[in-house]
């Protein structure tokens, strides 16, 4: 009863964000749906650079500044966090210009300068997925997983970009569910 209450709690925060909807949720399992049809894209002398209102644009200094959201998901003790993609609706752009690399910030006396330099082996090692389950931790004394959810997979080499503009998401909670 605890972890149906958390994950209901856990799942509000999804209906914060535009692009999320709960489709069914259990205390075994959550199946959503994920809407990215608000992504643009701009084009300067340089990069190419993905713009979104539901999704952050942030990376690591040097890597490709891909939207992504992430999430926390609650998981009994000793539990764990499985999905599948149920459904896609997805499609490939090619682009001119390489994506936008995220600033390198250099602190001056008085302001900051952005410097957009990008690092190739980052581009190079950009996920092939648009789910990546990361690290489990401890949040408010309840385990959670943290879920990454980003609806662009890019292509350095090839200059193209995979666009999920509708993905539902069935992600499976193993452990004492009942617990």
């Amino acid at each position: 009863m605890k972890y149906i209450l958390i994950i209901t709690f856990l799942l509000i925060s999804f209906s914060l964000f535009s692009a999320v909807r709960i489709i069914e949720e259990k205390p075994e399992s959550i199946i959503i749906e994920i809407s990215s049809d608000d992504l643009t894209l701009e084009e300067d002398e340089k990069f190419t650079k993905i713009v979104s209102k539901d999704f952050s644009v942030f990376g690591e200094s040097g890597a490709p500044e891909l939207p992504s959201q992430s999430f926390l998901i609650a998981v009994p003790p000793q539990g764990n966090i499985r999905y599948r993609i149920v459904s896609i609706q997805e499609r490939n752009i090619s682009i001119n210009k390489p994506v936008s690399p995220a600033p390198k910030y250099i602190e001056g006396k008085n302001t900051s300068q952005a410097l957009f330099e990008i690092n190739e082996e980052l581009y190079l090692n950009t996920p092939k997925d648009y789910v990546d389950i990361r690290n489990k931790d401890i949040f408010r004394k309840v385990e959670v997983v943290s879920v990454n959810f980003s609806p662009t997979i890019y292509d350095y080499k090839n200059n193209i970009l995979k666009f999920a503009d509708r993905v539902i998401i069935q992600s499976n909670i193993s452990g004492n569910v009942s617990h």
